[in-house]
């Protein structure tokens, strides 16, 4: 190999020895998508934030790197000229402020999605991702953060931004699914409710109060739906955080029209307030009326 090429070639590998080395040092560590209490940012507001680390020896320059939540541009927030130290941990706002003066605590333009979203850190050319959650990180929590822990991506239920991650890590049950959306139904079905974590057991509710092995019924067989229901349901398994409660409500038209007998006040309802004429349900005036009648669902779905 002629001397050139082997000074190309000796180039050429140091650059992507340097590269790599980048990608194994500086990550995203920990970040909160759903900060409510936790850590406020310097206008006192409890933003977002995204957690960088360098576990290298030396200081890395993250001029003209980006951070970003959309997979599909991975340019979209762009970092100052500013260095991470060596073992050190920086705390990037994810607060929609976009705010980059070199020396002052940092904001992206865009905000993080407690839903799941894709984050990334990229490089400065623009497209080599150093670190990402992908396609997209799991449900977030309030106070609750998510990051890197032995390898793991875990939830941390003691958040330490700009420190190392915390070992006390927690586990939720997946959200519950329906196999019916809400909405206005005249035909009866049978609903079905499932979550994904094996050994979860699901309970719900009738009667709007917060589902709980305590409160309510356990989920065994779907559930016949025949008339203007509200179901709340949540997860639960021993060892995990519950999931949160997820209500659905299926309004039968007949039921809303029809939803009083000629007005009498439902069990423990007062049956008149003073002088006032009370009338509970509508008003059968209105839903027989002819000029009305052939029109009201239609109506009740237009609200």
């Amino acid at each position: 190999m002629k001397p050139f090429f082997q000074g190309l070639f000796s180039t050429l590998f140091a650059l992507l020895f340097f590269t790599a080395s980048l990608i194994a040092q500086v990550s995203i560590a920990e970040f909160m998508a759903d900060n409510k209490t936790t850590l406020a940012d310097e206008d006192g507001a409890f933003s977002d934030w995204v957690e960088i680390h360098n576990a290298g020896g030396a200081a890395v320059s993250l001029n003209g790197w980006y951070l970003t939540d959309n997979a599909a541009n991975l340019t979209k927030w762009k970092f100052p000229n500013t260095n991470i130290a060596a073992g050190s941990y920086m705390v990037v706002w994810a607060s929609n402020k976009n705010r980059t003066n070199p020396g002052l605590p940092l904001h992206t333009s865009w905000a993080l999605s407690a839903g799941g979203e894709f984050l990334g850190l990229v490089m400065s050319d623009g497209t080599t991702i150093v670190s990402q959650f992908a396609p997209t990180f799991p449900e977030q929590f309030a106070d609750i953060s998510y990051g890197v822990l032995n390898g793991t991506n875990v939830y941390f239920g003691t958040p330490t931004p700009g420190a190392a991650n915390s070992t006390n890590s927690v586990a939720f049950v997946a959200d519950t699914k329906f196999s019916h959306k809400r909405g206005f139904y005249s035909t009866n079905f049978n609903l079905v409710i499932t979550t994904t974590t094996s050994g979860a057991a699901i309970y719900y509710t009738t009667n709007g109060s917060p589902p709980s092995p305590t409160n309510g019924v356990i989920y065994s067989t779907p559930i016949p739906i025949n008339r203007t229901t509200v179901i709340r349901a949540a997860a639960f398994k021993s060892g995990f955080e519950p999931s949160n409660a997820d209500t659905q409500t299926y309004i039968y038209l007949d039921d809303v029209i029809y939803q009083s007998t000629n007005g009498v006040a439902p069990p423990g309802w007062p049956v008149s307030w003073g002088t006032n004429v009370v009338n509970y349900g509508m008003d059968p005036d209105v839903v027989n009326n002819p000029v009305y009648s052939a029109t009201i669902k239609d109506d009740l779905k237009a609200i």
